[in-house]
């Protein structure tokens, strides 16, 4: 990689930063998105701001623990610049990401949401995936109806699951939903590595005030409901509890979490 023009950003004499286990394959790119699956209105809501189209951003992927060359992506498709996107998308790949196809979980109108499935949304962000022991995937949004503590406006968190490695979801799971306020922001899941049909989710409950406690909420079933969820810590008066950073959760080694056992931000575990 050195000798190729790259950077040297790790540790050691070589600054190596990490290895790949096909170090046999040439440079290569693999386009996963294209051209906007979406129609302009699609969202059937009013429009504001400049929506980007055929625009994908951030981007976060997910491996198999059993099955390395079982990857699932997710991004923001056509984001708006006053915040959200027409939807998120999901590629899933089997051959460690030579190729990949592209689906999507109904977390808004574009991506097939509607009032009868709880996808009634125009616009998502904050795409997260994870991968259990059992292939089992879980995928996390911000759904968002309006402006941030605009009167009529509202935001959820919704979950969705995969059982067939990325390729169909089911129904989004509303693991909170909240009017004008507070504005649910800043989520993320992470399955449990080691207890098939485990995991945890996460995020900010913003005020106007700018008080922000984390949210936690565990599966009841394997991730086809979700548990009720609660504040997980609290940083008290005007603060939030992540700084403005993803509400990033590791219930590890537990198997369970409980509020003698609350879960703080940035991936750390607090009892």
């Amino acid at each position: 990689m050195i000798a190729r023009g790259y950077v040297p950003e790790g540790y050691g004499l070589l600054g190596v930063a990490m290895c790949t286990t096909r170090a046999a394959v040439a440079d290569s790119q693999v386009r996963v998105t294209g051209l906007s699956p979406f129609s302009p209105g699609c969202d059937a809501a009013p429009v504001t701001g400049v929506a980007y189209t055929s625009a994908e951003v951030e981007p976060q992927i997910a491996i198999d623990p059993q099955n390395p060359a079982h990857l699932i992506g997710v991004w923001q498709q056509d984001r708006w610049s006053d915040g959200g996107a027409r939807g998120l998308r999901t590629g899933y790949s089997f051959d460690g990401g030579l190729t990949w196809s592209v689906t999507q979980a109904a977390f808004t109108r574009c991506t097939g949401g509607n009032s009868t499935n709880g996808g009634d949304f125009p616009r998502a962000s904050d795409p997260w995936v994870s991968i259990g022991p059992d292939g089992i995937a879980y995928q996390i949004a911000i759904a968002f109806n309006g402006a941030t503590f605009a009167n009529g406006s509202s935001s959820s968190v919704l979950a969705s699951r995969s059982a067939d490695g990325g390729r169909t979801w089911s129904a989004p799971a509303a693991l909170i939903q909240d009017a004008s306020a507070p504005f649910n922001d800043k989520e993320s899941v992470t399955a449990d590595p080691f207890a098939a049909g485990y995991a945890y989710a996460t995020w900010d409950r913003l005020e106007q005030s700018g008080h922000g406690p984390s949210y936690f909420a565990p599966p009841s079933s394997g991730g086809t409901t979700w548990e009720a969820a609660w504040p997980s810590y609290d940083p008290g008066g005007p603060h939030q509890a992540t700084n403005g950073r993803r509400g990033q959760v590791f219930c590890v080694p537990f198997h369970f979490c409980t509020p003698a056992h609350p879960v703080a931000s940035a991936g750390r575990v607090r009892d």
